[in-house]
């Protein structure tokens, strides 16, 4: 009994902690993903918004939301670093993401140059020029939000596993148990039965075995 109650504590723990392994890691996980890819999209419309506009107060406004993004973004990926990682896979991919963001935004900030020096046109063809770049870091963040979601399935169906394991081994050793218990009561029983009765003992071997056969 103790060695049932002993595995069915390891397998109770295992199956949390894989059961588990979306909330504590998957999901903060996917919430940083998500915050980068929300900083990115909303940096890519104001720059459009930019660049089709005159006004000069419009355009601080899009400025000072082009920067919160940017910075969004970077304290997205330096959370995601320090709390998040899963595995070496993990950590490529959030390396692709940092490096394909880098790579748009010195190209964003000449489109905004051109478009503040009167080069509206201009500005607008190199945009359209950058959406293969824009399509790859769009790529690179899904992809890493893909893998994290990839990783809570994977923990929960070994969970589904583990409870199945340990239920099936659970029934074996009771089994077991139960087989010992009766084999051992059959046992007693059969060597009780056959015990020669005293009073057999003292007419066939004499008191003192009789005695002893008490």
């Amino acid at each position: 009994m103790l060695t049932l109650g002993g595995f069915c504590i390891v397998q109770i723990s295992t199956v949390f902690e894989e059961a588990n392994y979306a909330r504590i890691n998957s999901i903060p996980s996917v919430e940083q993903i998500d915050l980068i890819n929300q900083g990115f999209f909303r940096m890519r419309l104001a720059t459009w918004q930019y660049i089709s506009s005159a006004d000069d107060v419009e355009r601080r406004q899009l400025t000072e939301t082009i920067q919160a993004t940017e910075k969004q973004i970077a304290n997205a990926v330096v959370k995601y670093e320090a709390e998040d990682i899963s595995d070496h896979q993990d950590a490529i991919l959030l390396t692709r993401v940092r490096q394909t963001t880098s790579a748009y935004y010195p190209k964003r900030d000449h489109i905004l140059a051109l478009s503040r020096a009167g080069n509206a046109e201009q500005a607008r063809r190199q945009l359209i020029a950058m959406m293969p770049l824009i399509s790859e870091v769009e790529r690179t963040i899904a992809a890493q939000r893909a893998y994290n979601q990839n990783l809570a399935v994977i923990g929960s169906q070994n969970a589904a596993a583990s409870r199945r394991y340990a239920i099936w081994m659970a029934i074996c050793i009771t089994l077991l148990f139960t087989v010992g218990i009766y084999a051992g009561g059959k046992i007693l029983v059969y060597e009780t039965s056959n015990r020669p009765e005293p009073a057999v003992v003292e007419r066939l071997f004499g008191a003192d075995n009789a005695t002893r056969a008490r």
